[in-house]
């Protein structure tokens, strides 16, 4: 996501700013829905888009404060925003944290740098937590805070019970007089005091996805897919081959895609696997799959359009198309689509300001066409108020 410099806000006492005070210009060109969905200007049920970002101090320093931002998409909201300062002097000029918001989506967990904010469903912050106040120590991080430097990496899930999470761990080495830096994942109880359990490193971490139920952890990184356990503390290695996306849904299995376009004629086989790596079924061809609440599978051709199928790869069918419609140069990462915690709310991005909403439950959509609530770490909250289904 682009660094925003935007001084005129820091002038504001209060912190939710109108729409027309951040609105972006030069907008994208309007696809097309091809399935027959309702387009809306607002949605007949409570949906916010949430992001974060770095706002910068001033044009000529990277330091700035940590925001979280909504995007309220209902009838009567008008799609008004907010804001939310989170972290103060921010070392960074790009937000390389998380958002998570668990699946009852009554709490929304935002890592930013060295602290963990927890917001209710209003998004009016509950309670701040120091990175220091959590135990990373276990048989294979005997770290501590005086010798590393440890922050919230960019990718978190949330149960309502768990939060499991990427933390960075950096350290300088007096010797070499050069830093190394490693990547862990976290298991936080979240009624407990910050104590944690540590999955061992991760080299080339590029998603996880989690079986709630169980505690099980899928990893995807360096090529391959692992799985471990937080309730037996065991770990399977080499699962599968997967260079990207994987996605896990209890009732469906496991789905497992390439996010990118490597070369010309490559396999872009989207698989499905049972929980514990057992039968495979090729699905269909295409990048970034995720499964939506009506069973579907909801993915992205190398032309940037937006697709679903069934589980086993029937009733393909085309939802909606990029205005621009022009293959993707090789080595192009496409980020997955966004749905919300109970997978009733799907955002996709396209083009480079391009935003398309579609509320699955209720066959509407709207298109955001200048949106700048459209960064990698976007989040869709469907307030726990609001009409939802049970999630899986």
């Amino acid at each position: 996501m682009r660094p925003r410099i935007a001084l005129c806000l820091l002038c504001f006492s209060i912190l939710n700013v109108s729409c027309n005070e951040i609105q972006d210009t030069q907008p994208e060109r309007s696809g097309t829905m091809m399935l027959p969905f309702k387009k809306v200007e607002g949605f007949s049920r409570p949906i916010k888009i949430l992001d974060a970002f770095v706002l910068l101090s001033s044009p000529s320093t990277s330091s700035g404060t940590i925001c979280l931002e909504w995007l309220d998409c209902t009838v009567a909201a008008s799609q008004n925003r907010g804001l939310v300062r989170i972290l103060e002097g921010s070392k960074h000029d790009i937000f390389g944290g998380f958002i998570a918001i668990n699946p009852e989506n009554s709490h929304v967990y935002v890592g930013a740098e060295s602290l963990l904010a927890e917001f209710d469903s209003d998004l009016n912050i509950v309670r701040r937590i120091p990175i220091s106040d959590f135990d990373f120590a276990s048989a294979d991080f005997k770290y501590d805070f005086d010798s590393c430097v440890f922050e919230f990496g960019d990718t978190a899930i949330a149960s309502d019970s768990q939060l499991w999470m990427k933390v960075n761990r950096t350290k300088f080495d007096e010797e070499s007089r050069s830093y190394s830096q490693r990547t862990f994942i976290v298991e936080w109880v979240l009624k407990a005091l910050p104590k944690t359990r540590v999955v061992a490193d991760v080299a080339g971490l590029d998603a996880i996805a989690v079986d709630k139920r169980n505690r099980r952890v899928y990893i995807s990184g360096a090529g391959v897919v692992h799985a471990y356990s937080f309730a037996t503390q065991s770990s399977e290695t080499d699962l599968f081959v997967s260079s990207g996306q994987i996605d896990f849904h209890a009732k469906y299995g496991l789905l497992v895609s390439k996010t990118s376009l490597q070369r010309y004629n490559e396999d872009l086989s989207i698989n499905r696997h049972d929980s514990y790596g057992g039968a495979k079924v090729v699905v269909t061809e295409g990048l970034s799959a995720t499964w939506g609440e009506d069973g579907k599978v909801y993915f992205v051709d190398s032309k940037e359009q937006l697709w679903r199928c069934n589980g086993d790869g029937s009733d393909r069918e085309l939802v909606y198309t990029n205005p621009c419609m022009s293959s993707k140069r090789r080595g192009y990462l496409q980020p997955p689509p966004v749905l919300s915690s109970d997978r009733t709310v799907l955002a996709f991005r396209f083009g480079t300001r391009g935003l398309i909403v579609i509320d699955l439950l209720r066959a509407e959509y709207i298109e955001l066409l200048a949106s700048r609530v459209n960064s990698p770490t976007m989040r869709v909250l469907v307030p726990s108020n609001s009409e939802s289904i049970p999630v899986q």
